[in-house]
């Protein structure tokens, strides 16, 4: 029954997701790279537990014109930036993120997030080790969290690596995972390919969702006549 029940949530989360992806559509800016990369908080020394008190700082790109990269940490309502967490190392739940921009990213349309299950504040592609900015659809007041991800092709169950492509973010608060329950859940195709994943829940301190080391953590759940409805991965501990 309960994987039906989940079944079902990833199915209508979908299409929730969608229809909201549809209707704010107009708000895309396309590709945008980022001028600077900031990353904080996090644990630069783990086997220490050494946090450094200052932001690491990654020039990107140089900006043109008018355009100005701010160098330091901006402030959560900055048009210039982007502030977001991600998953699938075991000490990246600690880290914030920032991507800066030479130009605003925000518009006057782009409204405060709902913060609404299935609503995206905005989608990240990685091209090769760097996110990159796709879309824009509404400002979120604290750091985003990844919702889904996509892969670029098809996915064998039994592929190795993590392939990652596709981030839609969300400002949705995110429910902590129980024992018993994956944090990331992978939906097989017609053709049984795997073409991305859904975050169902935040893993407990202390704890990670493995998604980068993601070969050989599939587990195959079935519903009550022994068909496979989707792969799933739990939390794990960390190693410090």
């Amino acid at each position: 029954m309960r994987v039906q029940c989940v079944r079902a949530e990833i199915r209508d989360d979908a299409q929730t997701a969608a229809a909201a992806t549809a209707t704010q559509r107009k708000f895309a800016l396309g590709l945008q790279f980022p001028c600077a990369w900031l990353e904080r908080d996090g644990f630069f020394d783990p086997r220490n537990n050494f946090v450094s008190k200052t932001p690491f700082v990654q020039s990107r790109s140089q900006c043109t014109g008018r355009g100005h990269c701010y160098m330091n940490w901006l402030p959560i309502n900055s048009p210039h930036s982007i502030t977001f967490k991600l998953i699938g190392i075991d000490d990246m739940q600690d880290y914030q993120f920032q991507a800066h921009f030479c130009d605003p990213v925000y518009r006057s349309q782009h409204l405060h997030c709902t913060k609404q299950e299935g609503e995206v504040a905005f989608t990240l592609r990685q091209i090769g080790t760097w996110l990159t900015l796709t879309n824009v659809f509404c400002r979120c007041p604290q750091p985003t969290e990844v919702s889904s991800v996509s892969y670029a092709h098809g996915v064998r169950p039994t592929d190795l690596a993590f392939r990652g492509v596709f981030y839609e973010m969300t400002c949705a608060p995110m429910r902590e995972c129980r024992s018993d329950e994956s944090c990331f859940i992978e939906t097989p195709s017609t053709d049984g390919l795997l073409y991305g994943g859904k975050v169902m829940c935040q893993c407990p301190k202390k704890t990670f969702c493995p998604i980068y080391f993601i070969g050989n953590k599939r587990t195959a759940y079935t519903d009550s006549q022994n068909r496979l409805t989707h792969y799933g991965i739990k939390c794990k501990k960390r190693s410090y």
